[in-house]
């Protein structure tokens, strides 16, 4: 599972109109409260939806009182599925969501992650009691535990190929901790405290038993089994993002200004440049890798565009208007070739659209207008043969609904109901959907 990347803070606490869900009180037992000076009851479910828009069944989850954490993305893994809100982690049948145990590893939760026979789970990444525990996935007995000495880490995690988690500690180690036994494999020193990762800006990501760190205006590669250093860039970006295609680093900045920032990608074999662009835009650049090269897509009202850069020369294969919603990453999916997307545009008012492009070629496949509840979606999601809308149903927040349409037509399928909020991306098993439906802390009707 992997969470929304962000600077060292805490959890991504929300309002009603936000995409991940914010904790208040009760648990989803209690009565119904009356909105005032004191937060509402509130109520959380796993609910399991087939392909065809039916509810299989639906579970409780528990919340807990005045906790401020969030929730995680659901994760199906065979028989059984995962679910972690409040602070809780709690595995459930896939088949009808049956209970089979339940963890309380911290006040929040921040990712999960799945190896071999353990379930690693990420508590209270910031601040000085932030730990790693490792739990056998079946049964939810403790494996091990690692505590994270000092104010916790730095921005992203990254789990490696190689059965690890590379993190940047806030006080500038690098570290890999290895998920079968609980120990750490090795640190590297890579800044001299937070106030010089906020500065330069650092990032961590993975790929092929290479840990890439990229900090301090440059991109180093260390081999993720050792530790050892395996050629380092200077002259880079800083306020990095990173994405990986085809054994190319691309890296860019997430830095504003009047100057367009660089697109740079690297050999991720040798950490030679291979090539460099600036393309016409100053304002929010967000880089995402994907079979057919980098898309890049950014800019400042009214000129939004992305571009599909080639891997290896960095040249653009193609370039369309795209005006995304606020949180890019919330709204766009990849499906092999197809890119669905929630673009909006000015008028009188704002006007709405799913569409699918060709990820290739950027030929649109068809486009969909959208009016009233799915227009204030939040979230795409998509399966093979589907897409996703998830978002506010129309009345009263925080109820939620979720849209479907057919991925090779854009035509509507069916809508389904949720009493609760929808804040996190669904899980899709061999029969449907696995939905989080969790009220944020601030669940009076709006």
């Amino acid at each position: 599972m992997q969470r929304l990347t962000v600077m060292r803070t805490r959890p991504l606490l929300v309002s009603v109109f936000s995409i991940l869900a914010l904790t208040g009180t009760t648990t989803a037992a209690a009565a119904p409260q009356t909105c005032g000076p004191t937060f509402p009851t509130r109520h959380a479910y796993a609910r399991a939806i087939g392909y065809d828009g039916v509810t299989r069944w639906t579970t409780p989850l528990t919340l807990a009182q005045g906790a401020d954490g969030s929730t995680l993305p659901p994760l199906v893994d065979g028989a059984i599925s995962y679910v972690a809100q409040d602070g809780y982690l709690t595995a459930l049948a896939t088949a009808d969501g049956r209970r089979l145990w339940q963890a309380k590893p911290g006040g929040s939760l921040y990712n999960i992650w799945r190896y071999r026979n353990l379930l690693a789970v990420l508590a209270d990444q910031v601040g000085n009691h932030a730990t790693v525990t490792g739990y056998v996935a079946a049964t939810g007995a403790v494996r091990w535990r690692y505590r994270i000495p000092g104010l916790g880490l730095y921005n992203t995690i990254a789990q490696t190929t190689g059965g690890a988690l590379a993190w940047i500690r806030g006080d500038g180690l690098l570290q890999t901790l290895d998920l079968g036994t609980g120990k750490l494999r090795w640190s590297v020193r890579v800044g001299k405290n937070e106030a010089q990762l906020q500065f330069h800006g650092a990032v961590v990501s993975t790929t092929g038993g290479v840990v890439l760190f990229a900090g301090n205006g440059a991109l180093a590669a260390y081999n993720e089994h050792t530790g050892k250093r395996l050629w380092r860039t200077p002259r880079l970006p800083e306020q990095p993002q990173l994405a990986v295609s085809a054994g190319v680093v691309a890296m860019t900045s997430g830095n504003t200004g009047k100057v367009p920032p660089r697109v740079v990608g690297v050999d991720l074999v040798t950490g030679r440049q291979l090539w460099q662009r600036r393309l016409p835009t100053t304002y929010g650049l967000t880089l995402t890798g994907t079979t057919a090269g980098f898309l890049v897509t950014g800019g400042a009202y009214p000129a939004f565009r992305e571009y599909q850069l080639a891997t290896h020369t960095g040249k653009t294969r193609w370039s369309a208007p795209a005006q995304l919603l606020p949180q890019v990453t919330g709204a766009q999916a990849i499906v092999g070739n197809d890119l669905l997307q929630v673009t909006f545009s000015y008028d009188l008012y704002r006007k709405y659209t799913l569409h699918d492009r060709d990820l290739r070629t950027g030929h649109q496949r068809w486009q969909v207008a959208l009016h009233g509840a799915p227009a204030r979606a939040g979230l795409v999601a998509a399966s093979p043969t589907q897409v996703y809308l998830l978002g506010p149903a129309n009345g009263s927040n925080p109820k939620g609904e979720v849209y479907a349409y057919a991925l090779t037509t854009g035509q509507p399928l069916w809508t389904a109901k949720a009493p609760t909020w929808l804040g996190v991306p669904p899980a899709f098993g061999p029969d449907g959907l696995l939905l989080a439906e969790v009220d944020p802390g601030n669940a009076c009707p709006v």
